[in-house]
């Protein structure tokens, strides 16, 4: 081939509207279609480059000619030498060699250096979950028995992850037809120049590139895959910081726990405690609830008293408390849940009575026979024994210590009221308790 002269099959202005979407990247279009013949030669497609003045050779086509007369006798000459074996072994090996290569042999600096690195075979999916969970063991068991953690383990997963990912989003580009434009993109910002002088900065087209990507990413062939190690990679990011805040507050923890128990350490608490335990037992409760109200109000006072001493060796240490509870008495919620408690007991004791089982009895009874079209009397008889069960649990939940509890509740809920400026329908509804009357609670 002459050295200015060039070939293809398809024209750059076609291949750079193929692969870029744009005949105006027809320069980098050539340059991967690799048509000049120096080029060609190094591809071993062309058998030399014959000189050619510059300018091309209708510049002067006397020399050019001669050049071309040389090269071809020159040609010739070597042919000649050959015989027929030779020539049909000459000519097998012009198509034979194209892309052939020979181990040993060293390589060129230039071509070796734009050569890709042989990459490391790449887990399976199956590899990868074994390894996560000998992880996964190994942390459990550190946990369990106070060992180190292995973080070292987990950081070289974490850094397989990355990998497997980022092998996992090329596959992915390049099964959406995004590999092209993304190096073109890639090329582009690694030139130094003015951005600005450029219809579309290189920002806006990072961009475009990232949003086409995300929505077309659920089509990949191996989005599941891709899905799949993602996650893996999010939650072991979460284990691994989780692990070093740990790590970080351990030490904080035992100094909390060594200081808490030197607190407690005393004959005073742990009297108090003693006795209250044995309170506790004395009264054969099934629940907490069943206590009496003033075995409640020490239980209170001596967790109390704990949160205190807590609280003070969070102080000595110059920490920060999220919620103190500085006062004795219950918060509102918990006034609130051990109502409900003691209400739903109460029901339950008086349905479980001899008395109200057999009026219901009765009534099922009733409904049985009336079915779906009653007589009159069959209605009147339902309808009394309801009234009549209705009355029997009035009875029993219209108590003086829930009246009590009923009238202190609404005193703290109007304190609450008069502070915060709310109303005090939700609390009716919430408890279940109706002002109906004197000293009654439904």
């Amino acid at each position: 081939m002459t050295n200015f002269v060039i070939a293809f099959q398809c024209s750059p202005e076609a291949c750079a509207a193929i692969l870029y979407k744009s005949a105006a990247a027809a320069p980098l279009a050539a340059q991967k279609l690799k048509i000049t013949a120096a080029e060609l030669y190094n591809l071993r497609i062309a058998d030399g480059v014959i000189p050619e003045p510059l300018g091309g050779a209708h510049v002067n086509p006397s020399w050019t000619s001669q050049q071309i007369r040389s090269a071809i006798v020159r040609s010739m000459d070597e042919l000649l030498t050959m015989d027929t074996e030779e020539l049909l072994e000459h000519r097998y090996q012009k198509f034979r060699k194209l892309g052939g290569f020979q181990e040993g042999i060293p390589i060129d600096p230039m071509k070796k250096r734009n050569m890709k690195k042989r990459e490391q075979p790449l887990p399976s999916n199956l590899e990868l979950e074994n390894e996560v969970e000998k992880l996964k063991e190994q942390i459990t068991k550190a946990k369990d028995s106070s060992m180190e953690t292995p973080k070292l383990g987990l950081e070289e997963l974490i850094q397989k992850l990355k990998v497997e990912i980022g092998h996992e989003l090329y596959v992915a580009t390049r099964a959406l037809g995004l590999t092209d434009e993304l190096m073109m993109l890639q090329e582009e910002l690694t030139k130094t120049g003015n951005f600005q002088d450029k219809l579309i900065h290189p920002v806006q087209q990072v961009e475009r590139l990232r949003d086409e990507l995300r929505d077309h990413l659920s089509s990949a062939p191996n989005y599941a895959s891709l899905s799949f190690k993602l996650d893996m990679l999010k939650e072991f990011s979460e284990i691994k910081q989780l692990l070093v805040t740990d790590s970080k507050l351990a030490p904080l923890g035992q100094e909390v726990t060594k200081k808490f128990n030197e607190k407690m350490d005393c004959a005073y608490i742990k009297q108090k405690i003693e006795m209250l335990n044995a309170d506790v037992a004395k009264s054969r409760a099934s629940s907490l609830n069943r206590l009496d109200k003033e075995l409640k109000q020490r239980i209170m006072e001596v967790k109390n008293e704990i949160n205190c001493k807590f609280a003070s060796v969070i102080m000595s240490m110059y920490l920060e408390l999220g919620i103190v509870e500085s006062n004795a008495a219950p918060s509102l919620e918990d006034m609130v849940k051990e109502l409900v408690e003691e209400i739903e007991d109460i029901i339950e004791d008086r349905v479980n009575s001899s008395d109200l089982e057999h009026k219901i009895g009765r009534l099922k009874l009733e409904a049985a026979k009336a079915g779906m079209n009653p007589e009159p009397e069959s209605v009147i008889n339902i309808q009394g024994l309801i009234n009549e069960i209705k009355q029997s649990l009035a009875q029993a939940l219209s108590t003086s210590d829930l009246v009590e509890q009923h009238k202190q509740l609404k005193t703290e809920v109007n304190k609450v009221i008069e502070s915060d400026g709310t109303s005090n329908t939700s609390l009716n509804k919430e408890t279940g308790v109706a002002d109906e009357g004197e000293g009654s609670c439904a």
